[in-house]
């Protein structure tokens, strides 16, 4: 088991357990546990939200650089703290 901690956006974490280790794919495993789910702890963006965020498309594009696609590309989320095997 390993737990991620994700990036709240904000000055602290939020985290989810899941099956593997730390050579796992790590965003694999979080869109598994997002399709176990159906939600994450922490804020999920779709692109449109994204666009209204930031209305530069450059400053857009250099956001999405540090978001982690979930579902596909359907949500982003903020990103990963750090990982931690228990």
């Amino acid at each position: 088991m390993i737990r991620i901690h994700l990036n709240t956006g904000l000055v602290w974490t939020k985290s989810i357990d899941v099956e593997g280790d730390l050579r796992s794919d790590l965003l694999g495993l979080i869109d598994d546990y997002y399709r176990e789910n159906g939600d994450l702890p922490v804020r999920l963006y779709t692109i449109g939200d994204l666009q209204e965020i930031y209305e530069d498309e450059e400053e857009l594009e250099r956001e999405l650089e540090n978001m982690i696609p979930i579902n596909g590309g359907e949500y982003y989320i903020d990103g990963i703290s750090s990982v931690e095997e228990i």
